[in-house]
């Protein structure tokens, strides 16, 4: 894999679960068996982080010195309006140089066999992604605002289907509820969500109860304090949350067990 960092990390999707840490010391999370005797389905999380292409990294430096002209002026300035742009120069740009569509191109390879669900926020990415990989019609399905529940369940049952030539399923948010797509195993984050939760749900559309293989999940970032910062709020409200998860089963053992753990004294 390319990159500058790449992390493993345990994801927690709301169903019930059970953790412990791998021969490396990370957490890994998993679906508790429906039967005896069956493994648990496991969910590996990496985050990778690539460095920007000289276009982006022009472009992010003159949305950055607009924004700081304007505060030093006394003008208001929205940060969200400034995320914004931060968002569209790491995410828009040609495809040949785009470093998340190596990535990409790298994920298809190292996963040949499975298929992949990919969620990206718009429509312009999702194009990217496409001619980025080569993808030929029959090998990908689209779902955004404007697919019907109908064509949904059609896709979901096509990734089920073993003999479907669709391996890859490219989503906007829009997908993020009320789809079950464990006919996947390979889940790709190409841009980061505005909150955990949001993140969480992605996730949950593979790593769910009926799912009988291990998941996997890349989240692609560029090597910019705009991705850097998102996924580190990501990672702190994910912290957060599997702290008070792990209180509601306290025993008589206390709260010291339940905290060296989470701050990984354990």
């Amino acid at each position: 894999m390319r990159g500058l960092q790449q992390r493993l990390s345990g994801v927690v999707t709301g169903i019930t679960l059970s953790s412990e840490k791998d021969e490396n010391g990370q957490r890994v999370f998993e679906l508790k068996p429906e039967s005896p005797g069956k493994a648990p389905v496991k969910c590996y999380e990496h985050t990778l982080y690539a460095d920007l292409t000289p276009e982006q990294r022009e472009a992010y430096a003159g949305e950055e010195a607009k924004y700081l002209a304007k505060r030093k002026a006394g003008e208001k300035v929205n940060p969200l309006t400034r995320d914004q742009s931060h968002k569209k120069t790491v995410n828009n740009v040609s495809i040949h140089d785009h470093p998340k569509v190596g990535f990409m191109r790298d994920i298809a390879q190292k996963h040949p066999d499975e298929k992949m669900v990919i969620f990206a926020q718009n429509g312009y990415s999702h194009d990217t992604i496409i001619r980025g990989m080569g993808l030929k019609p029959s090998e990908y399905a689209i779902i955004n605002g404007d697919t019907s529940a109908e064509k949904r369940a059609q896709i979901a049952a096509a990734l089920k289907d073993p003999n479907s030539p669709v391996k890859h399923v490219i989503c906007s948010d829009a997908a993020n509820f009320g789809l079950n797509m464990q006919g996947a195993s390979v889940l790709v984050n190409y841009d980061a969500t505005d909150t955990y939760a949001t993140h969480r749900q992605r996730i949950a559309r593979e790593f769910r109860k009926g799912q009988t293989r291990d998941v996997t999940v890349y989240n692609l970032r560029t090597d910019t304090p705009y991705e850097r910062k998102a996924q580190e709020r990501i990672e702190a409200k994910k912290r957060d949350q599997t702290l008070v998860e792990n209180l509601s089963t306290i025993d008589d053992s206390g709260l010291y067990g339940i905290f060296a753990k989470h701050f990984g004294r354990a």
